[in-house]
């Protein structure tokens, strides 16, 4: 059986293009920043943040770049302070 669609996944802050965007398998916190179109210049490349669909909390968590980020997840760039 496989996959005719996954559930989007949705970036959000500091990016130039914040929105939903499709998932595909192997998806990093990375590419679903490029997807996004990249770092606006008051992003924080260092604070970025996922929401895991999957995390009944639904906190923010710090990620890593090389992440992997799954249908319903939420990245959040957060504003650079100096």
């Amino acid at each position: 059986m496989s996959v005719l669609a996954y559930r989007e996944f949705f970036v959000n802050g500091e990016v130039k293009k914040p929105g939903a965007f499709p998932y595909f398998p192997g998806l990093t916190v990375q590419k679903a920043i490029s997807m996004a179109e990249g770092f606006t210049e008051r992003a924080s490349q260092s604070r970025v943040k996922i929401i895991s669909e999957k995390d009944i909390s639904h906190k923010a968590r710090e990620a890593e770049l090389n992440a992997p980020v799954s249908p319903g997840d939420v990245v959040i760039v957060e504003e650079s302070f100096f």
